[in-house]
């Protein structure tokens, strides 16, 4: 164990005394047990005056940027509005900012962080942060502010609000989790507001759900990826014939098309799969003494049933918050029905979450992604990947899931770490760096997660789904993981863009015509353009790489 008392780093190491080390598996060759770990202090802020933190600044989220060396800089945010930078190469923490954010409820303030991919060359940082309007009105805001160019702090002049959900003067349920995702899409989450049916029930309000947005430079300052929530069950209800509930779905006056989840009660911790956006949160349940706490994991859009089933229980005749009434009754699984009438009232049916437990506080972490390419001694084995980690911000500790091959249930859970004993956490995220970091509300400290063994696998690293039909609406273009396919007559070029807007691969004939996909640089997301005497079209290409 390493204490360096004047300092901000704390090394400590996870083979404590009369903890019996949990065999993770052998690879290739190598066994990793959960003793081969240390944890770092990376920086210290205020600790909660109490375990409700009526007033106090205390770190929430984090957010982070790599640098050209490999070394990972931290941005985290406190509760009442400060900013600031955890510098990975120097270890050092300064301030860079501060956002007037309303802290007066208990859960409220500034409670979220997101940087973008190309964050070195386009230094925006993204916010969720409770507000008091102008007009005395109560929000939630998702905003976006540049860095200066010398990097130093935030330029407030550039703020742009890209959203604002109005919300009501209680005291629980913000949301606040925020992660783009390698399309450059956003993902947020909002709490329900203590609002029941009026939030997470009601498709026309963004409070109970989680939302996915792609900023871009328009006025509006983003637009709307296809395949949210009312864009995805028009297509459901239209499969199935019942083409007057689809139209309702792809009515934007009664389903806000920013939605992706709907039915959540307070998912404060966030995972979205960068390449093949799975989306996981862990949903604090219903204080009710029942098997409520849930974690979710979904591949689609779905309503996670949210008031009117939390994990395995159904809350009808429950009395949610105080003096709210009870869940009315009516609802079924297969066909729950928004009781207040605002949005759709036939809602999707319920998707139950992947995993749930008795009362509590359910946190998730990052289904573990290896990356042999990564030269840094300190990211998690190997015998991690395809691994799910949850926690929770009360003693549950640190789990590690196992998943089928479908994605949709655990076939093992195995408690990990031990002798890791936060006391609340509030963010647990898989660095780019491939290490786990973590911040602990109840010491008030952003952490880092190393690993300390042997084992290794450099031909092992992420790989994303082949390309699948055309996501577009040219009849003249389809393309799949082999081959590209360009009907229209006449000239025309094919570009892949990186995630930076840089071209590299591109090639011009004349069609129709078949091409074999171009060999790409490496795993990860590219845009394919394509111009024709058809016109234009701009596509998604998840590329494999090997």
């Amino acid at each position: 164990m390493v204490l360096q008392r004047g300092g901000v780093v704390l090394l400590i190491g996870l083979a404590a005394a009369g903890v019996q080390a949990v065999d993770l598996g052998t690879y290739n060759g190598c066994n990793a047990t959960d003793a081969q770990f240390t944890t770092k202090v990376l920086a210290t802020t205020p600790t909660p005056p109490s375990s409700q933190d009526p007033g106090g600044n205390t770190v929430l989220k984090m957010a982070f940027a790599k640098q050209a060396d490999g070394s990972v800089d931290v941005y985290f945010v406190q509760k009442r509005g400060p900013v600031k930078r955890y510098n990975g190469k120097a270890g050092t923490t300064d301030s860079i900012g501060f956002i007037n954010a309303d802290f007066r409820q208990n859960e409220y303030g500034l409670l979220g962080i997101a940087a973008r991919n190309d964050f070195l060359t386009n230094p925006w940082l993204y916010f969720y942060y409770s507000f008091a309007e102008s007009d005395n009105s109560l929000t939630q805001r998702v905003s976006r502010i540049k860095m200066t160019a010398d990097m130093s702090h935030l330029d407030m002049s550039t703020e742009k609000v890209l959203i604002k959900q109005k919300r009501e003067s209680v005291t629980w349920h913000t949301g606040g989790a925020m992660q783009f995702d390698s399309y450059d899409d956003l993902w947020v989450t909002f709490g329900d507001n203590q609002q029941t049916d009026q939030g997470p029930g009601n498709t026309a309000d963004l409070r109970g759900g989680v939302i996915r947005i792609h900023p871009d430079e328009s006025a509006k300052g983003y637009s709307i990826p296809a395949g949210n929530f009312g864009a995805y069950f028009h297509d459901v209800y239209a499969a199935k014939g019942q083409a007057d509930l689809a139209a309702k779905y792809a009515d934007t006056s009664i389903v806000k098309p920013e939605i992706y989840i709907k039915g959540t009660r307070n998912a404060y911790t966030l995972f979205v799969d960068p390449i093949r956006r799975w989306v996981a949160w862990g949903d604090v349940g219903p204080d009710q003494g029942k098997v409520s706490e849930e974690y979710n994991l979904f591949k689609t859009p779905v309503f996670a049933g949210w008031p009117y089933y939390a994990g395995e229980e159904d809350m009808t005749g429950i009395t949610a918050y105080g003096n709210a009434g009870a869940i009315k009754t009516g609802n079924t699984k297969a066909a729950p029905l928004n009781a207040k009438n605002l949005g759709i009232v036939t809602l999707p049916p319920v998707s139950d979450p992947i995993f749930a437990r008795n009362e509590a506080c359910a946190m998730v972490g990052p289904v573990f992604r290896y990356d042999g390419r990564i030269t840094n001694a300190g990211q998690m084995p190997p015998q991690l990947d395809g691994k799910w980690l949850i926690t929770g911000c009360d003693a549950y500790g640190w789990h590690l899931m196992t998943l089928d091959a479908n994605v949709s249930t655990t076939t093992a859970n195995t408690t990990i770490w031990a002798s890791i004993r936060p006391t609340t956490i509030v963010d647990v995220r898989q660095g780019p760096d491939g290490l786990i970091y973590y911040v602990d509300y109840g010491k008030g400290t952003v952490n880092r997660i190393e690993y300390t063994g042997t084992c290794k696998d450099p031909a092992l690293f992420p790989t994303a789904l082949a390309p699948s039909a055309t996501p577009s609406r040219a009849d003249w273009l389809s393309f799949d993981s082999r081959s590209l396919s360009i009907s229209a007559p006449g000239a025309h070029r094919a570009e892949f863009l990186d995630i930076q807007g840089r071209v590299v691969a591109s090639f011009s004939a004349t069609g129709p015509a078949t091409h074999a996909m171009p060999r790409l640089p490496a795993a990860g997301i590219y845009r394919l353009r394509v111009r024709s005497t058809q016109g234009e079209v701009v596509a998604t290409v998840p590329w494999i790489g090997r």
